[in-house]
């Protein structure tokens, strides 16, 4: 690896530990689920955790696991390419099936959230029934900053997702250790790396707010470079501000429940939190 790519990567891995330490995302001996997509901000996850975990100085395990739903598109990760991933940077993986048009409405049609509730279930499901106490999404920077506009534009609300929560109880924790990295650096560093990733062509995706949102924040950058970093800053001083991550308003139906209306084992039930997807 020449100086330049190495120069890269460890820009990465800092941006990766800087979260990890500053929000306690991962204990020693922690038990660490990586909800892999196939997609490039999951792979370059599981990628960086089982890198880091051979080094760090808290020793904990790692494992993945992707869900497959009924509803597909062009853009999905196959399960032999998710098998493959998984085995070549050694990392066990469990493949979960669920069916999400059996659990609709008469009538009502799959959306995004309607999707990424169901398997976001099936993750925490798996999680709390074989002893994982971290459940880790590939969700980074711009992520943090289109979620924390959607909700001020949507909800009327300037809240982001949460980098470390506690759900059911404690008894498990969603983290997010990319927070600090720029989706431009992870485009850059999966090229590097070579890794083969999906791209969702979902229709429902197309037609989500979080695209507008996309858009409208690509326009802008047009007139203001550094837009992105001043909402995120913005985003990271509310976060300082408040205990226990963020708790964003929900459309009603599903939205109004949020994780909240999850079953898990012991019946117990979460909180609310942000998009599952990556």
């Amino acid at each position: 690896m020449s100086r330049a790519r190495k120069k890269q990567k460890q820009q990465v891995v800092s941006q990766t530990l800087a979260a990890i330490s500053r929000f306690s995302m991962i204990e020693d001996k922690s038990r660490v689920l990586v909800a892999l997509s196939g997609g490039k901000d999951s792979s370059l996850l599981a990628y960086l955790l089982r890198d880091i975990s051979t080094w760090y100085g808290k020793k904990f395990f790692l494992s993945a696991i992707n869900v497959k739903t009924d509803i597909t598109c062009g853009g999905c990760a196959r399960e032999s390419r998710i098998r493959e991933f998984a085995k070549n940077i050694d990392i066990p993986v469990k493949i979960s099936r669920i069916r999400i048009r059996d659990r609709l409405t008469e009538g009502q049609e799959p959306d995004c959230f309607i999707c990424s509730w169901n398997r976001r279930k099936a993750i925490f499901q798996y999680a709390t029934s074989h002893g994982f106490g971290r459940v880790a999404f590939g969700h980074h920077q711009d992520d943090f900053v289109e979620t924390a506009l959607m909700n001020l534009f949507y909800n009327g609300e300037f809240a982001s997702m949460a980098p470390r929560q506690e759900m059911f109880g404690g008894r498990l924790t969603i983290i997010r250790p990319l927070l600090f990295v720029p989706e431009k650096s992870i485009v850059s560093l999966v090229n590097m790396l070579g890794f083969s990733w999906s791209q969702c062509m979902c229709p429902y995706g197309e037609q989500s707010k979080r695209v507008w949102v996309k858009n409208f924040l690509r326009e802008a950058e047009k007139e203001t470079k550094d837009i992105k970093a001043n909402i995120f800053r913005s985003a990271l001083e509310k976060m300082r501000t408040m205990e226990g991550g963020f708790t964003p308003k929900r459309r009603p139906n599903m939205e109004t429940t949020g994780a909240a209306g999850m079953s898990l084992p012991g019946g117990m039930r979460g909180a609310k939190d942000g998009r599952m997807r990556k």
